[in-house]
């Protein structure tokens, strides 16, 4: 399998542009899931170490009902994300270093990464407040709380992170700098991406602070999302590996919303592109969503996920296998499996939507 998910839960979605969805709800189970430092899926990240459900900056409680307050203390270092991320910066964190991040501002809605009785997982994506995309100024932020309940199907929303998280609130964070990476890759038949492991974020503190205005989306090519690097062909020689996803990158300026370039940093990194709003142009689906909801695209192999948005009223993506977009937003850098994927925040990031009509706003 290349991920479990849960689907449902009551909630609300919001983006600029995009409007509120009330959600179901449903008690399966799937998606990362901690448990004694391991995630469900086999990967490990950090020491293992979880949010404690500590008290949010706006009051909402989980966990142990520990209170969040001044998110610099505990000695975490306090710097920007692209400090503790960009390869040469002299501040660049460690795997299990307590960090601590202000005004960093979310990307996507706080989402349900997965649920079951005894926890339930929550995602959100935040970057540096800055006028336009800054290469390794992102990350995917991580936390849990308290489960369904037995018999339960809604989550209570209660973690470290503030329940109501929506597209533009400014966050202050503290928590675990984290490397994680599924145990399945590199080995048959799962391709080894490139770099091996992902980042988050394991939220102990947060609040919120404000708004700002993300970023604007720059724009890439498939291959800046993937790596630029085709994966290790399977031992038994089969050309097909991961997908597809093989061509070289130009490893080239991208081009943001205003035409200008974009200095995105060293070819072939992913994870540059971690947690910030990019855009694809004139795409083709490979793929019909599988279980999960995951879409490949042709010619590239690109994962492009549902995660943030399978959970809520809209469910799996309605795609057909040959069907052509001119464009469509998401988050970029995300490892999800064994694969480098792009995470759109609905289906109304897609141009035209793979909705019906009336459901995305003018």
């Amino acid at each position: 399998m290349r991920r479990s998910q849960a689907l449902g839960i009551l909630c609300a979605f919001t983006t600029a542009g995009i409007a509120a969805v009330a959600c179901g709800d449903d008690d399966s189970t799937g998606g990362y899931t901690y448990d004694g430092g391991a995630r469900s899926d086999g990967s490990t990240s950090g020491d293992g170490s979880a949010s404690d459900g500590s008290t949010t900056g706006d009051g909402s409680t989980g966990g142990d009902g520990a209170t969040g307050g001044d998110s610099g203390d505990g000695g975490a270092v306090t710097a920007k994300l692209v400090e503790f991320n960009a390869p040469d910066s002299p501040k660049k964190a460690k795997d299990g270093d307590t960090i601590h991040v202000t005004n960093v501002v979310a990307t996507s809605p706080l989402f349900i990464i997965s649920k079951n009785a005894k926890t339930c997982n929550y995602g959100v994506f935040v970057v540096d407040v800055n006028a336009a995309f800054v290469p390794y100024s992102g990350i995917f932020v991580f936390s849990t709380g308290a489960g369904t309940g037995d018999g339960g199907t809604a989550c209570p929303m209660t973690s470290s992170l503030p329940a109501d998280v929506k597209v533009g609130d400014t966050l202050d964070i503290t928590g675990k700098y984290s490397l994680f990476a599924n145990s399945g890759c590199g080995k048959a038949p799962n391709p080894s991406p490139l770099p091996a492991k992902g980042v988050e974020l394991d939220v102990s503190a947060s609040s919120k602070l404000g708004t700002a205005t993300p970023p604007p989306a720059v724009d890439v090519t498939p291959n800046d999302l993937i790596g630029g690097t085709a994966p290790p062909a399977p031992p038994d020689g089969g050309a097909d590996a991961g997908d597809g996803g093989a061509d070289a990158g130009d490893g080239g300026a991208d081009a943001g919303d205003d035409g200008g370039a974009v200095d995105a940093g060293p070819p072939g990194d992913p994870m540059k592109y971690s947690g910030a709003l990019v855009r694809l142009t004139n795409i083709t689906a490979k793929t019909k969503p599988d279980t999960f909801g995951v879409v490949l695209l042709d010619p590239s192999g690109l994962t492009v996920g549902d995660k943030i948005y399978i959970n809520t009223a809209f469910g799996k993506p309605n795609i057909a296998v040959g069907q052509t977009f001119t464009s469509v937003l998401g988050i970029g850098g995300y490892l999800d499996f064994c694969s480098w994927a792009f995470e759109p925040r609905s289906p109304c990031d897609y141009t035209p939507a793979p909705v019906d009509a009336g459901v995305c706003p003018p």
